[in-house]
C-alpha cells in the first residue's frame, strides 16, 4: 500500500515536470511592493527603521500606521527600550536621583524615621512610641544610627561620683546639707539660718563657725574706724552715713574752661594750676610759636592747628592769615595776607600854620599838634595801602 502512494506522487511530479517542459507560455508580473530595492509580494510585512512604524504590502501599495504611546500614570516613570516602541513604565518613587519600586524601604538619615514607597508617593512614619520609656531625674544620649536614646545614669553626678534620685549627697562644707531631688538636680541649703546682716557694718565668719559675725560697723578711713553717722575728719564737710560709706558736702567754684586743676590733701577743692595749653614744658596762651604752617593756636585749653596760608618774617618767625604782624617803623599797619606780608602806610595830615617842623613822639607815626600846642582843632592819621 505504501509503494502504491509513493508511485502516484512520483507519477504526478513527473507528468507535471513533463508538461512544463513541452509547454511554453509568456511570464505575467508577480503582484508586490518594492521599498529602499527590495521586493516585498501582497501581505508581507515591510520593516521600518523606527520600532513606533508597522507596514505591510497590499494591493494598493505600501500601507502604514504608527503606534502612540500612553503617559505614564502619576508615581511611575518611563524608561526607554531602543529596540522598543513604548518605553517601559516602572511604578515606583524617585528620592535624590534613585529609583525606589513600590514597597521598598527607603533610608533616611534619621533613624527615628522610616520611610516607603508607595502608590501614592512617598510616606514616612516616626519610631518615637517603639523608644522605652526615659525616667525622670535620669540623663541619657542619643547614639549615632540608633533611634531610641541610651540611659546614662539616673541620679545626680558630683565630682565624678553618681547619687540616685531622692538620696543625701555628703558635702565638703559642714555647714550645708545636699542632696539630689527626684528630678536629678543637685543642691544644698544651709543647716544653720544666719541672722541677717546688718547695714553699715563688715563681718567676718571665723574659722569653724557657720554663721559670720560682726567685725566693726561704720567707715574705715586710713585705718581709722567712724561710727555710723559721725563726722570723717577731712578738709571737706566729710561723714560716715548709715550705709557706711563716707559722704563729703563740697562747695566748690565752678572750674574755668580750659584750665587745669589738681588736687592737695590739704584742700577741700582742687586748685587752679594753670590756664592754656602746655606744650613742651611751656604753657602757651593763645598763639604758639611755630617755625612753619600748619599755625596753631591753644584753644580754651585745647591745642588746634590749621593748613593755612602763613606768612614768614625774615627774623624766621610765623603768622597765620589775617594775623597783624609787628613791626618797627610805627607808620606801617602789617597784616599776614595769602601767603605774604601786606603793609599799610599811614599819612599824617597836612600841620597847621606855625607846626610845620613839628616831630612825632618816639614811637608814633604823626605829631600830636595839640599837645605842642598849635592852633588846630583836629589832627588825624589817614592809612593809605
Amino acid at each position: 500500500m505504501k509503494m502504491i502512494v509513493k508511485s502516484s506522487v512520483l507519477l504526478i511530479v513527473i507528468t507535471f515536470v513533463s508538461t512544463v517542459s513541452s509547454t511554453s507560455r509568456k511570464c505575467e508580473p508577480v503582484p508586490g511592493c518594492t521599498e529602499n530595492g527590495e521586493f516585498y509580494p501582497i501581505g508581507a510585512s515591510v520593516p521600518q527603521n523606527t520600532p513606533c512604524k508597522t507596514c505591510y504590502c497590499s494591493e494598493n501599495g505600501l500601507e502604514c500606521a504608527e503606534i502612540f504611546c500612553d503617559a505614564p500614570p502619576p508615581g511611575c516613570v518611563a524608561q526607554n527600550n531602543p529596540d522598543q516602541c513604548c518605553p517601559e513604565i516602572n511604578c515606583g518613587c524617585e528620592v535624590d536621583g534613585v529609583f525606589y519600586p513600590i514597597y521598598e524601604p527607603i533610608p533616611q538619615e534619621d533613624p527615628c524615621t522610616i520611610c516607603v514607597c508607595s502608590e501614592y508617593g512617598l510616606e514616612c512614619g516616626h519610631l518615637y512610641y517603639d523608644c522605652p520609656f526615659i525616667p525622670r531625674g535620669c540623663v541619657h544620649r542619643n547614639i549615632p544610627g540608633q533611634c531610641c536614646p541610651e540611659i546614662l545614669y539616673c541620679g545626680c553626678k558630683v565630682n565624678g561620683t553618681v547619687y540616685p534620685v531622692e538620696s543625701d549627697v555628703p558635702s565638703d562644707d559642714s555647714c550645708f546639707t545636699c542632696s539630689c531631688n527626684s528630678f536629678g538636680q543637685f543642691s544644698c541649703k544651709a543647716k544653720i539660718e544666719c541672722s541677717k546682716p546688718q547695714p553699715g557694718c563688715v563681718y567676718q565668719t571665723p574659722p569653724g563657725q557657720c554663721c559670720p559675725e560682726i567685725l566693726y560697723c561704720g567707715c574705715m578711713v586710713n585705718g581709722t574706724v567712724y561710727p555710723l553717722e559721725s563726722d570723717v575728719p577731712s578738709p571737706c564737710f566729710c561723714y560716715c552715713d548709715f550705709k557706711g560709706t563716707v559722704s563729703c558736702e563740697k562747695e566748690c567754684p565752678i572750674k574755668k574752661y580750659g584750665c587745669v586743676y589738681q588736687d592737695s590733701p590739704d584742700q577741700c577743692c582742687p586748685e587752679l594750676s594753670y590756664c592754656g595749653c602746655m606744650v613742651n614744658g611751656t604753657l602757651y596762651e593763645s598763639a604758639i610759636p611755630s617755625d612753619d604752617c600748619p599755625f596753631c593756636t591753644c584753644f580754651f585749653g585745647e591745642v588746634r592747628c590749621e593748613q593755612e596760608e602763613c606768612c614768614m618774617k625774615d627774623d624766621g618767625s610765623v603768622y597765620p592769615y589775617d594775623f597783624d604782624i609787628p613791626n618797627d617803623d610805627p607808620c606801617l599797619s602789617c597784616y599776614c595776607s595769602i601767603g605774604y606780608v601786606q603793609c599799610d602806610t599811614k599819612e599824617c595830615s597836612e600841620p597847621p600854620p606855625g607846626c610845620e617842623n613839628a616831630q612825632p613822639s618816639p614811637g608814633v607815626c604823626c605829631p600830636d599838634f595839640q599837645a605842642l600846642g598849635c592852633e588846630t582843632s583836629e589832627t588825624s592819621e589817614m592809612t593809605t595801602p
